[in-house]
Parts: C-alpha cells; sequence; structure tokens
C-alpha cells in the first residue's frame, strides 16, 4: 500500500503532538463546546477560550518548538519548505499552505482559536507567525505612508548624527540601512513589539549589506529612496526571523505577539506623522504596493 508524503507528515505531526499532550489535552484540544455558549475564563491550553502573552511562558512553547525541531525538522516537511511554513501547515491540517516568509505572501493566515490544532502550544507558535508576519507588512506599509506624508521624517531618521549610540560602520558618509530604521524605530516609540524587533534587529539578525549615502544630499537623491531600503532591509529581517527557529524565539519574545493586538499601520504612522492620524488601514493591496515598488 502507497501512503502520500503529506499523510506520512501529517501522521507524524499528529503522533508528536500527541506524544506531548496530556490525555485531558487530547480530548480537549479543539473539541466544540457542547455548553451553552457563555464567555469562558482564559485557559491556555484551550486557545478558543482566548489568546494571551501569558500562554506562551504557561505552555513552555519555546521549548515545544525546540523539540519538534530537534525530532522532525526538514524530514516531516515538505520540500523546500522552511521551518515556520513546514510548522504553520501541520498546525492547520497537514496540507494548507501557511507562508509567512515574505512580505507578499498571500499564503499567510490568521489562525482562527475556534479550529481544531494538534496542541495548544502548536497553535501559539502558528499564531505567533502570522502576528510577527502581520507586525512586519504593517511597518513596510507604514514607512511607504510616513514617506509619502513628510519625506523629512525619512530623512532626519537616516541621519546618523543623530543616532550616535548606534555603532554603526560609516565610511565615505555611507551609512548602513540600520540606522534610519533604529530612527524609526525611535520616532514610533516603545511599545514591547517594536521593543523586540529593535533587540532582533541590533541583535540577533545578519547585518545587512544595504547602505545609503548619509548626506543631506545623498538622502534627498537617493535611487532607490531610503523609505524604499528600509522596506527592503524589513523583508531581510522578516525572512530571517521566519526561518531561523533561534530569531524567530528571540522575536516571539516570550509571547509579545501573543495577543490579538498587533502593532498596526495606522498607530505607526500618527506616531510617526501625528498628524496623519487620521489615515485608513490599508488592505491586502498595500502588500503588493509596498514590494512592488522596492
Amino acid at each position: 500500500m502507497h501512503f502520500s508524503n503529506n499523510l506520512i507528515a501529517f501522521t507524524a505531526a499528529t503522533l508528536f503532538a500527541s506524544s506531548m499532550a496530556s490525555p485531558v489535552d487530547r480530548v480537549m484540544v479543539g473539541r466544540p463546546s457542547t455548553e451553552a455558549s457563555s464567555p469562558k475564563p482564559l485557559n491556555c491550553k484551550d486557545p478558543k477560550t482566548g489568546v494571551a502573552q501569558k500562554c506562551w511562558n504557561e505552555l513552555n512553547v519555546d521549548q515545544y518548538m525546540k523539540k519538534w525541531y530537534k525530532l522532525n525538522f526538514p524530514k516531516t516537511c515538505k520540500k523546500g519548505d522552511d521551518f515556520s511554513t513546514c510548522f504553520g501547515r501541520l498546525a492547520v491540517s497537514g496540507n494548507d499552505p501557511q507562508n509567512c516568509t515574505s512580505l507578499a505572501s498571500r499564503n499567510c493566515k490568521k489562525l482562527d482559536p475556534t479550529d481544531h490544532y494538534l496542541a495548544p502550544e502548536w497553535f501559539y507558535g502558528a499564531y505567533n507567525s502570522w502576528a510577527i508576519h502581520e507586525f512586519f507588512v504593517n511597518w513596510a506599509n507604514a514607512t511607504r505612508k510616513t514617506a509619502a506624508k513628510n519625506p523629512t521624517v525619512i530623512s532626519t531618521a537616516a541621519t546618523p548624527e543623530n543616532f550616535d549610540s548606534f555603532a554603526v560602520a560609516k565610511t565615505g558618509g555611507i551609512a548602513n540601512i540600520d540606522v534610519a530604521l533604529n530612527g524609526l524605530l525611535t520616532a514610533a516609540g516603545k511599545s514591547p513589539q517594536n521593543l523586540a524587533f529593535r533587540h532582533i534587529l541590533n541583535k540577533v539578525a545578519p547585518t545587512s549589506k544595504i547602505t545609503y549615502k548619509s548626506t543631506e544630499d545623498g538622502i534627498k537623491t537617493a535611487k532607490p529612496t531610503v523609505a524604499e531600503l528600509v522596506v527592503k532591509r524589513l523583508e531581510e529581517v522578516l525572512m530571517f526571523v521566519e526561518t531561523n527557529l533561534t530569531g524567530f524565539l528571540a522575536m516571539a519574545a516570550n509571547g509579545t505577539f501573543s495577543t490579538s493586538e498587533v502593532v498596526t499601520e495606522v498607530s505607526l504612522v500618527s506616531a510617526l506623522v501625528p498628524e496623519a492620524g487620521d489615515i485608513a488601514t490599508v488592505d491586502d493591496g498595500a502588500v503588493e504596493e509596498v514590494v512592488g515598488k522596492m
């Protein structure tokens, strides 16, 4: 009898999740409630009751994903799968595409807590993959909107002299794109998610090779523009986080993205350009706008 690779992979994933859950967990996770519909107290082992930051540590998702990675990646995955793509696909059904590695991805779905999942840890890992992707997409769109509304915000952020505390190699007036991105992060404020991103950018992700001429004229005449270079750097860091387990767990930052609220494009633009607080949220087409113009 011949079994497909998808069936084998999904069966292996199911057995892995079952082995790591208690008998009660295996019965309860994803089972539709037979009780009258009413709000339930938060139960981290039952995503239907809500999504909360504390659940990341309570469920020890870090260790769960590390063990899954060691035992299953890449042997239970489809050929070419990055770890987050494989983990996300298996979390849902074993077959559905779930790719969050690119700003332009159309197959990065927000998980529905009422669906069936192999284990609550699986839900939180895949949910964070989506939330982190959403965060980067919102940052990319906000960068473009800010450049269009007030280019001075971008040029100020891109001036190395304003950020002497950030160690960056400069040769002949050439600055690394992380100078500009750190400047924008400073202007956007210290939300937990922004702080997690800053940590990844400066301490974990590989150094970018994207540079620009940091003189006033160089910033104004840069082709591609500094804003477009920032978007390219966002794409780099997103891909690193979604394809590198260590980077992913550092970005997830003990549940920072295990929440129903991800930093929005509107809030970012409002922080960067305060008078633009009434900008409407850009729909999914904005992803094409950002990526297509890089």
